[in-house]
């Protein structure tokens, strides 16, 4: 009893329940000590019975209210601006994850988020493996609805790996609503697919013979490509194993020699010279310094390098542009290769994307895919020694023991013939 209750108003009803139940408590005593319990029988059923209705009054009061209506858009909205105000996610970054995530709303409706169920995300699931890749971007299917889509059954359809990515960006949505008190499960936890595939059999390095093809095409010995960046991309991604969105997006800050003489590629996300953060990597092992391998070096990227800075440039290849479509600076370089690639008819699954498979094929076919090349490479060093103590490797020791290997046996005297290898062109 809370003692604040007890006033001089109501002193006199306590005292005199008091009384009550002492009285009650010395009868029950007297007819138990003549062996009669039969007179408190109804004594205590009464007092279950009012402690049965106390209780039933506690859980009417405690009875979990109906959960609101929160249409599916609306709390992908609410994820997305917290994602974005807390620094989460980069700006570059959101429309992909919002595309992943508009999938819910595609294939459900926009019904009630509370109201998903497991096997609701098992249908998400299986129709997104029924679905056409760029579905949003292809004139063949842009604007059709999910059951049109399927009704044409295409054949080309969404990989198991963008599947399961999609399926990730949806279960860390839910996630989050049970972080936030919003959500009480996630229906769409652990059902990702197994690949099968073997990642080495999913696309393949160029050999020898297709390198040499390719700088040896008019595109490269004949200036037939008018931006500098088509010519200068795809030999810095074969001597340096780099990534495409990471060549592309380089400033001349990001070039430079270092204490020791090395000139290098320094991979980062940071901000431009107005504070906009314009570049991304894909996670902290990509940030990174690769060694220009000398036959950049004599090819002439200095002598280019030197032209941009002459012209007060920002960036290595200033007439590459983003746009509210495509926000990628490497996406029409890589388009420009892989229509290359297709028009010499090479063999085998290959795209930009070979020349860094190609760069780590080298390697592993050499038994070198030390702890040095994965360093260059921008993957994580397995081992607590090699990743959480000591620094990295210098450019120096990267670029004797990893970049200066590389041996592709270029007409180096061709290239150097270009305007954009003399710098003629930005």
């Amino acid at each position: 009893m809370d003692l604040q209750e007890v006033t001089p108003d109501n002193i006199h009803l306590i005292i005199n329940e008091y009384i009550k139940i002492q009285q009650t408590y010395q009868k029950v005593i007297q007819h138990r000590l003549k062996g009669d319990h039969s007179f408190e029988a109804p004594i205590f059923a009464e007092r279950a019975a009012n402690q049965r209705a106390q209780q039933s009054i506690v859980l009417q009061d405690v009875e979990p209210k109906a959960k609101p209506n929160i249409p599916v858009s609306e709390f992908i909205k609410k994820y997305v601006q917290t994602k974005i105000k807390d620094g989460n996610w980069r700006l570059n970054g959101v429309e992909t994850h919002e595309n992943r995530l508009a999938n819910l709303v595609d294939i459900l409706g926009d019904i009630n988020i509370h109201s998903i169920t497991r096997e609701d995300m098992r249908a998400v699931r299986d129709t997104l493996r029924k679905l056409p890749p760029n579905r949003q971007r292809s004139k063949e299917y842009k604007g059709k609805t999910v059951d049109e889509l399927l009704a044409l059954k295409p054949a080309k359809v969404l990989s198991v790996k963008t599947v399961n990515m999609t399926l990730e960006a949806i279960s860390s949505l839910f996630e989050w609503g049970i972080r936030e008190g919003e959500l009480s499960a996630n229906p769409a936890k652990g059902l990702q697919l197994k690949d099968t595939r073997q990642a080495i059999t999913l696309r393949d390095p160029f050999s020898l013979e297709d390198i040499q093809t390719i700088f040896s095409s008019p595109y490269f010995i004949e200036d037939k490509y008018k931006n500098a960046g088509y010519f200068w991309i795809p030999l810095i991604a074969l001597y340096s194993g780099m990534r495409l969105e990471e060549i592309a997006q380089l400033y001349l800050g990001d070039i430079y020699q270092d204490e020791d003489g090395v000139w290098v590629f320094d991979i980062n996300d940071n901000p431009d010279r107005t504070g906009q953060i314009d570049k991304q990597v894909k996670n902290i092992n990509a940030k990174r310094l690769v060694p220009l391998h000398h036959d950049l070096i004599e090819i002439g990227l200095l002598k280019y390098y030197d032209r941009m800075i002459s012209k007060g440039e920002a960036r290595l290849f200033p007439l590459l542009n983003k746009t509210e479509k495509v926000k990628k600076y490497g996406k029409q370089p890589g388009k420009k290769l892989g229509d290359l690639v297709k028009s010499l008819d090479l063999t085998g699954k290959k795209s930009f994307h070979s020349f860094r498979h190609t760069f780590s094929d080298y390697f592993k076919q050499r038994g070198e895919h030390t702890d040095i090349f994965r360093q260059v490479y921008g993957h994580e060093i397995p081992g607590l020694a090699g990743n959480q103590y000591g620094s990295k490797f210098p450019p120096q020791k990267c670029l004797d023991e990893v970049v200066s290997k590389l041996i592709f046996n270029l007409n180096l005297s061709q290239l150097r013939k270009s305007k954009h290898a003399l710098g003629h062109e930005g």
